[in-house]
C-alpha cells in the first residue's frame, strides 16, 4: 500500500497526505511548545535578602544604563505587579552588587527612564 494516494471525487482530485507529514507537523508543534517552556525555564532569578533577614525570589527583567551607571529592574515572584529598581554594579570576576537608590530625585529619574523603556517596548 502507498503512503499516500490520489483519488478523484467528482471532478476534483483529493490528495491524501502521508502519515509521516502529519507526524512532522505534530513534532514541529511539540518542538515549539518545548522551546516556549525552555524559554520560561531560562528566566534569570536572583534572591534578594533584606535587612530583616526575609528573602524574596525576583526575576531579572533587565539592566539598563542611565548617566554612566547601570540599573536593574526586578520582578518579585510574589504575585504582585511590583517592579524593584536598584543600582547595579558588575565586577570583572562576574560578581555583581545591588545598591539602593537613596536619593529621591535620582530614584524618580531612574523610574522615569524605566517607564520610557517599557513604553518603547510596548510600541514595538
Amino acid at each position: 500500500m502507498c503512503d499516500f494516494a490520489s483519488e478523484i471525487c467528482g471532478d476534483k482530485p483529493i490528495l491524501l497526505l502521508p502519515a509521516i507529514e502529519r507526524e512532522d507537523k505534530d513534532m514541529a508543534e511539540e518542538k515549539n511548545r518545548n522551546a516556549a517552556a525552555t524559554e520560561e525555564e531560562e528566566l534569570e532569578v536572583i534572591t534578594l535578602e533584606f535587612d530583616d533577614d526575609t528573602k524574596m525570589q525576583c526575576e531579572i527583567m533587565g539592566v539598563f544604563p542611565l548617566d554612566d551607571k547601570d540599573y536593574i529592574a526586578l520582578i518579585p515572584q510574589d504575585g504582585s505587579d511590583d517592579v524593584y529598581l536598584y543600582r547595579y554594579q558588575e565586577y570583572d570576576d562576574g560578581t555583581f552588587e545591588l545598591m539602593d537608590i537613596d536619593d529621591d530625585a535620582q530614584f524618580h529619574k531612574v523610574a522615569r527612564e524605566f517607564d520610557a523603556i517599557m513604553a518603547e517596548n510596548e510600541e514595538e
